[in-house]
């Protein structure tokens, strides 16, 4: 019989015993379930998440309430998400999702952030309930003029005060965002004012609708948002007690990463004195950047090559170098360099064909008196086309690595 007429689910089938006996029926071989990796992954080793509140914005600065006003970040907010990314990249966090509010100080940051972390393919989910809490009729307001009008203690009761609602916004504030395209469809739902626990009441449920499925299924996510946002996010993962969220104090633009446990998705670690069980993620040392730098260059000179040896390596990285003396050189920029005759001027070949035009300039770029064996035949005053350039270096791999 035709072996596929005998498949059934959850089995697989040998083909082999049609070739040597195609007169009887196929046996089917049952096999053991596998599991996939990325599930394996999830049962075998803790879940990281990481949480990110955007940089610096400009009323961060001007320290005014921000609330759903779709401000924008500093300089140095955008240059607090690039070091996020790249920090990141160091300690080899790789994400498969990314959750953010509809607010631009938090989608910039995930964008500069996923972007110096080389991983901007990622897909991105963006929502509402994501957004900063909204503070009402103090929107707008900065922080001197409500301690003015408000005093001190009302002030601090409304900002850190769990339970406590700021006045609402009316449909003539300034700041109203009922005609925001981004929020026409809302209805009721559309905030007028937030205390903590309100703005807990929105994000929670979605955590726990979007995320905890992500994760649960082994992806790694990662999530930008605002500061109460990410506070009361906090208090949900470590539960933290109503009176001691005030204490809880986020930086902008410095990831914080969360272990959670493989299946029940609560935090591992040792809690602090509130509970805070979370870690921000800092740099290990100086020389980061100095690595991170050396990577880099290390990628644009060659590609990531199977089966290359150290040896091919260390020979790239001394022309690498040779060729940066003679950039120094030919533009004199080396303290001792001697000045070179004058050479007459030849006529520059012309090119018939497209082929002869890429074969030019490595024609021009040849190199005599080359110490190195198998060092690239470049010289930096000539332009050479970078697929020419790349040719190159992997006929040096070849030559390294003959079993590649």
């Amino acid at each position: 019989s035709d072996c596929r007429s005998d498949f059934r689910p959850g089995t697989s089938i040998s083909y082999s015993a049609c070739q040597t006996a195609p007169t009887k029926p196929c046996e089917t071989k049952k096999q053991p379930m596998t599991t996939p990796t990325r599930v394996l992954r999830t049962m075998q080793q803790p879940l990281n998440v990481v949480l990110i509140r955007h940089g610096e914005s400009e009323w961060n600065a001007a320290k005014r309430f921000s609330g759903w006003v779709d401000i924008d970040l500093t300089e140095k907010g955008l240059q607090e998400a690039a070091d996020a990314g790249r920090l990141m990249r160091l300690h080899g966090l790789e994400f498969d999702e990314a959750h953010v509010s509809v607010l631009k100080r938090a989608v910039k940051t995930l964008w500069t952030a996923l972007e110096h972390a080389e991983q901007h393919f990622i897909p991105i989910h963006s929502t509402w309930r994501l957004n900063e809490r909204h503070y009402g009729a103090l929107t707008g307001l900065s922080k001197l003029e409500a301690k003015e009008q408000l005093g001190a203690d009302l002030l601090l009761h409304y900002r850190r005060g769990y339970n406590t609602q700021p006045p609402p916004m009316d449909a003539c504030h300034p700041h109203w965002p009922g005609e925001d395209r981004r929020y026409k469809d809302l209805g009721p739902l559309l905030p007028r004012g937030e205390s903590l626990g309100q703005c807990k009441d929105r994000v929670v449920p979605y955590w726990r609708e979007s995320v905890e499925p992500s994760l649960r299924g082994g992806k790694r996510v990662i999530l930008a948002a605002h500061n109460n946002v990410l506070r009361v996010l906090c208090k949900h993962l470590d539960g933290i007690r109503d009176d001691d969220l005030d204490k809880l104090e986020l930086p902008t633009g410095v990831p914080l990463v969360y272990k959670l446990h493989p299946e029940t998705l609560e935090p591992m670690g040792a809690p602090d004195a509130i509970g805070f069980r979370g870690e921000f993620l800092r740099s290990a040392g100086v020389g980061d950047a100095n690595l991170l730098e050396s990577r880099d260059r290390s990628a644009k000179l060659a590609p990531q090559a199977v089966g290359w040896t150290p040896e091919t390596w260390k020979a790239i990285a001394k022309d690498s170098e040779a060729l940066e003396l003679m950039r120094r050189e030919v533009e004199g920029k080396q303290p001792h360099a001697q000045p070179h005759a004058q050479q007459p001027q030849q006529p520059s070949p012309k090119a018939t064909s497209p082929e002869e035009a890429w074969s030019l300039p490595m024609a021009r770029a040849g190199r005599k008196g080359a110490s190195s064996p198998g060092a690239l035949n470049v010289r930096p005053k000539d332009v050479v086309p970078p697929e020419v350039l790349m040719q190159e270096v992997m006929k040096l791999g070849l030559k390294k690595c003959p079993k590649r």
